[in-house]
């Protein structure tokens, strides 16, 4: 017994058996996807990790971005309101709430909270930290005679009270003062920061919480919560300013609310432009209903297989459920409409499954084969998105052949379906009847129109937009939106090159931190870069502060103390008053360092929690082990490779472990890699595509019109695009490969019919309804996609539909009439 009569017979006459095993397999799969399966929102992980400035990029975006940190717009672009007043009510208002640990609304030098901070917890270390010349001068500021002189000069010029106040508040004996001149050497003038925008419309207020997790349902319930605060606090203004609000936590609340979205609006698109064509052209409901229990099935196993293999799914697998359903339902649609025909001509139940599988299961094989071929072919893009993506579509597009001529055969009922007109298969028998008799005129005019777009795509005319910024594959949200208004209102904001710097040790890290920083203030000078954010003179080293330790044990602070307090008297100052206690602060912590307790060299240990100084240590150094971070502003914006080696060069020091990258870098990476992707993929696409149908076919001629007709519809395709400005990004531009993995199904299925025995314009006759809406369905699929959120997924859909269109239309308007023309002649 042949292979079809034996499966035709058993899902005939098992139904039980095999309904029993999918329910088992069901089961099974629903298991993994809840116990063995999580979903990743992280943009950055839709990018090819072999760049050293990818994954930089990555450890920039994950060591030195607080995930709990919100970060608050208020914005009023009229001019009217007191942001001022409105942004300090916003922080004392916000402090209150149990969700917030720390709130700051001004750079920490600029509020009294950062100032107390600094001279309480970080004028020690970073005066110990100072090189071995500079503290040795640093520390005669405790000298009696400095102390005098220095507050008497102060006392003499109170006619300017605002700066003597100052000075007198901040800095008594001048020695926080000398703590901070490294400081004042990591940013150059062109890298100030500020928490108000130039043109004053905008006030930041940072924020950080205490939320349990980072995961999508912890990110939604605290964000509920800050909408409650948001609302709450504009009751009290009208007019209102507006309220922007961005963040980790912001983004990750969005992105996986647009995901749900996502997968529900392309899903049901996708069912609802599916069922529409199949029962436009079978006017049945039971199959129908069939077919869609089958895809489930498959994009159930599809998501399970993925659980398995990499245990978590980026987001561009959404997709995966939309394509399955739009590219597995070619199967049912070609084996059914085989079906009815069968049917039609009072063939029994079970022999008409075993015609329909004899006559079209090879065909579905290898169309099957060449779709996953194109899917898995994603593995080599570098990217593990790409690849979890192309994996799973693969396996769901086998398992989807597989089950529609078992399972799907299993559902369909024994009856005959009603004789009815069918317009559709009268329609393709009155063309394949046209191509029989002279098919020469539908082949020239079809060849002019192909040739003509293919030759208008590769001709210098019009433009094919190129999106090259990864990121226009950003899903669009309130959070992405809020950000990037805040970089086009802080220059400092937009995107830098980012460099990453560690070391072996503490003391290593702090000399490299040194030899940077000169190498860079000489470049900012020469105007070679724009300017540069460090805080390497933040970066302890426990063999300098030893050695300084030591030399101060040789100073007599108990003099500089009762200098200290007998000059503020001399002077009618008030020696108790608040303002001088922490320079009193600060002579403690000296004696206290001097008698055998000296501060640490972890900040982690020596600053609390709270203060407002790890909103700007948190940019700069990693949470854990010795990585820090800074920030260049090139001359010039980089635009290739050539200017991003040059960048490199000017600011390498040799002997220092630093990574470099920031969007801009990382794009002269990622632009080679999507123009070589692209050929790549596409010569292996076409080169299996070859191999596969010349073992299928063994002629030339098929194989010639095959692969002829594939390059007329991408050359239709890259036309269309140009002459509507679609832009292609770095994700949709693979989308080449999978139009011609699943393009040349349809002229597989053509061309297999002509190895059918009996009459060939019959058998064309009967594979023309099913192709026509196997086609359909497909484009439907994707272009279901065109309803998501996510940018990446709808470029693709749209690109990918566009393809298989054209496909479509060169398998019945090319290669059917080519294919007889050759017959004829």
């Amino acid at each position: 017994m042949s292979l079809s009569r034996t499966v035709a017979h058993f899902v005939t006459h098992r139904r039980p058996l095999v309904f029993s095993l999918v329910a088992v397999l069901v089961l099974a799969c629903l298991c993994t996807v809840f116990f063995a399966l999580r979903f990743n929102s992280d943009i950055l992980d839709m990018l090819p990790g072999k760049f050293d400035s990818v994954r930089s990029l990555k450890v920039s975006d994950r060591e030195f971005t607080n995930a709990r940190q919100l970060i608050f717009g208020i914005r009023d672009e009229s001019g009217s309101l007191d942001l001022d007043e409105i942004t300090a009510r916003f922080a004392e208002e916000i402090k209150k709430e149990p969700w917030a640990v720390r709130v700051t609304a001004a750079p920490p030098l600029d509020s009294p909270d950062g100032i107390a901070d600094l001279q309480k917890y970080l004028a020690l270390p970073l005066l110990l930290n100072l090189p071995e010349a500079d503290f040795s001068n640093a520390i005669t500021a405790l000298q009696p005679a400095r102390i005098t002189e220095r507050l008497h000069a102060l006392r003499e010029k109170m006619e300017t009270p605002s700066v003597a106040e100052m000075k007198l508040s901040f800095d008594a004996m001048g020695l926080v003062q000398e703590a901070l001149k490294p400081l004042a050497g990591s940013m150059t003038s062109q890298s100030s920061q500020s928490f108000i925008s130039p043109d004053g419309t905008i006030h930041l207020v940072f924020v950080e919480t205490n939320q349990d997790g980072i995961g999508p349902h912890e990110c939604q319930a605290l964000m509920r919560r800050v909408e409650a605060f948001e609302k709450q606090f504009l009751t009290d203004y009208h007019p209102a300013p507006t309220l922007l609000v961005t963040g980790r936590t912001a983004y990750v609340d969005q992105i996986s609310r647009d995901m749900r979205f996502d997968v529900l609006s392309t899903l049901a698109g996708s069912i609802v432009l599916v069922s529409a064509v199949f029962y436009f052209g079978f006017r049945r409901f039971m199959p129908l209903f069939a077919l869609m229990h089958v895809l489930l099935l498959c994009c159930v196993i599809a998501v399970a297989i993925g659980g398995l293999i990499f245990h978590e799914l980026n987001l561009i697998t959404i997709g995966l459920c939309s394509i399955l359903v739009g590219l597995g339902v070619d199967f049912g649609m070609l084996l059914y409409g085989s079906y009815q025909s069968q049917r039609n001509a009072g063939v029994e139940h079970e022999l008409a499954i075993s015609r329909s599988l004899r006559q079209l299961g090879g065909g579905i094989f290898v169309g099957a084969l060449t779709t996953a071929a194109a899917f898995v072919s994603l593995v080599l893009s570098d990217c593990a998105a790409f690849a979890q993506f192309g994996v799973l579509i693969a396996f769901g597009i086998l398992f989807a052949s597989v089950l529609m001529m078992t399972v799907f055969y299993a559902c369909v009922s024994r009856r005959r379906p009603p004789q009815e007109h069918d317009f559709l298969f009268e329609g393709g028998k009155k063309y394949v009847r046209l191509l029989f008799r002279n098919p020469k005129p539908v082949l020239i005019g079809t060849t002019i129109l192909l040739v003509g777009l293919s030759l208008y795509a590769v001709a210098p005319v019009g433009q094919l937009r190129m999106e090259a910024d990864p990121k226009s594959m950003e899903p669009k949200c309130a959070a992405s939106t809020a950000l990037h208004t805040i970089q086009d209102k802080f220059p400092i904001a937009h995107d830098p090159v980012v460099i990453l710097v560690s070391a072996k040790n503490a003391d290593e890290f702090r000399h490299s931190w040194e030899l940077l920083q000169t190498r860079w203030t000489k470049l900012a000078a020469s105007g070679e870069i724009k300017g540069f954010r460090s805080f390497g003179a933040f970066a302890l080293s426990p063999t300098l502060m030893k050695k300084n330790l030591a030399r101060l044990t040789a100073t007599d602070i108990e003099a500089a103390r009762t200098t200290l307090t007998a000059t503020l008297k001399a002077e009618d100052f008030n020696a108790n008053d608040e303002a001088f206690q922490n320079s009193f602060a600060l002579l403690d912590a000296l004696q206290k360092a001097v008698s055998g307790n000296p501060p640490g060299s972890d900040w982690h240990d020596i600053l609390p929690h709270a203060s407002s100084w790890w909103f700007a240590l948190d940019q700069f150094f990693a949470k854990k082990g010795l990585l820090g971070a800074a920030y260049i502003t090139p001359a010039k914006k980089i635009q290739d490779s050539s200017q991003k080696e040059a960048l490199r060069d000017k600011i390498t020091v040799e002997g220092v472990s630093m990574h470099i990258t920031g969007w801009t870098y990382v794009l002269a990476d990622l632009i080679p890699w999507a123009k070589s992707k692209l050929l790549l993929l596409t010569v292996v696409m076409v080169a299996f595509n070859i191999v596969l149908l010349a073992f299928l076919y063994r002629r030339f001629a098929p194989l010639a019109i095959l692969m002829l007709s594939l390059a007329l519809s991408v050359g239709s395709m890259v036309a269309c695009l140009k002459i509507f400005g679609f832009a292609l990004n770095l994700f949709n531009v693979l989308s080449f490969p999978l139009v011609l993995g699943v393009g040349v199904d349809y002229g597989i299925y053509i061309l297999l019919a002509l190895r059918q025995p009996g009459d060939k314009e019959h058998g064309f006759a009967t594979i023309i309804k099913p192709v026509v809406l196997a086609g359909l369905t497909a484009i439907a699929g994707f272009g279901s996609l065109a309803l998501a959120h996510n940018p990446a997924l709808r470029g693709l859909g749209i690109v990918c539909a566009l393809g298989v269109a054209w496909s479509l239309f060169s398998t019945l308007f090319f290669i059917l009439p080519a294919y007889l023309w050759r017959k004829e002649r």
